[in-house]
């Protein structure tokens, strides 16, 4: 195993890092990095913008948003909740599992009681305190979570907007009190203290990898490339004549139709989902609308946890 620790609070920057070293610069072993951000809301790349960020409240407190290439839920990142990412070869299919449970493992021996909780979360005493999200390109799996270590929970409440249908199925009234700090049961510890705790429990051994001039500057214009700019962060922003939602196993999704004259000109998919959304979209581009047409077009769902039969009863009941 390699490990990287960064230097840098640009999560886009850190994102773009992720991609470097999966995509272009790949250093032969399991890749463990661990970083920190400045205050910013990170959406998931399907996820709609103005649904899902309170932009009054981040604009106003210079909270910075961007999105990812992995799809999940919005987040809440700053200097207290620390991120990390797995980058290493992995089949087709998305599985949170393995990356879970090497994580709830470097943690309960930290002294944390972590448990695993449904697709993509850890909790602690019923309390969730790390999301995870993950994409999977050319072969290598870029695996990255959170860890709310001691972050402004006032502040994640208020930047964050998640849908009142996923807050009323897990059966709580708002975002902060499902969530939890892990310095509730270390408050002793600092968070330089818990890196530090969690690089050796994770990379107790590994080799340490020391960023060369020539990667920040490949990094720095991956980011610029790939996670900055405008048309980053608004591109899947759907414009269209109908939406219709609903909720999944696999999680909440949302299809923006733009209808003209009876063709579906084009679906924009959004939510906190994961799976390749642009093939399924490409392939009901320009068909009729109609039940017969539109589930020739779906012939499998490409979403985990969202079935075929599923997609056609939230595109053409």
């Amino acid at each position: 195993m390699i490990l990287i620790r960064t230097d840098c609070y640009d999560l886009a920057w850190n994102l773009a890092l992720e991609y470097y070293f999966s995509m272009e610069k790949k250093l032969g072993d399991t890749v463990f990095v661990l970083w920190q951000a400045d205050p910013t809301v990170i959406i998931g790349k399907y996820q709609n913008l103005r649904a899902e960020v309170n932009l009054e409240f981040t604009a106003a407190n210079n909270i910075a948003i961007v999105r990812r290439l992995s799809g999940g839920g919005a987040v809440y990142a700053d200097r207290g909740n620390v991120m990390y990412t797995y980058l290493e070869p992995a089949g087709e299919e998305i599985s949170f599992a393995p990356y879970l449970s090497r994580m709830q493992t470097a943690l309960r021996s930290l002294g944390y009681p972590a448990e695993i909780s449904g697709r993509n979360d850890l909790l602690a005493e019923g309390r969730k305190f790390s999301g995870n999200s993950q994409y999977i390109r050319e072969g290598m799996c870029v695996h990255h979570g959170t860890l709310l270590y001691d972050s402004d929970l006032g502040v994640l409440e208020r930047a964050t907007t998640p849908s009142q249908e996923k807050l009323a199925t897990k059966g709580i009234r708002s975002v902060r009190e499902r969530v939890c700090n892990l310095r509730e049961f270390t408050p002793e510890r600092t968070v330089e203290e818990f890196v530090d705790a969690l690089a050796d429990a994770c990379a107790d051994g590994a080799e340490k990898y020391v960023l060369t001039t020539e990667d920040r500057v490949r990094i720095d214009a991956l980011a610029d490339e790939l996670f900055r700019g405008e048309e980053t962060l608004t591109g899947r922003d759907p414009v269209s004549t109908l939406s219709r939602s609903r909720r999944f196993v696999g999680g909440e999704l949302r299809a923006d139709l733009d209808l003209r004259a009876g063709i579906l000109r084009g679906v924009t998919f959004s939510g906190d989902i994961f799976g390749d959304a642009d093939s399924l979209a490409a392939r009901l581009a320009g068909i009729p609308f109609t039940a017969e047409a539109v589930a020739a077009a779906v012939k499998s769902s490409p979403f985990p946890g969202v079935t075929r039969e599923d997609l056609l009863v939230l595109l053409c009941p």
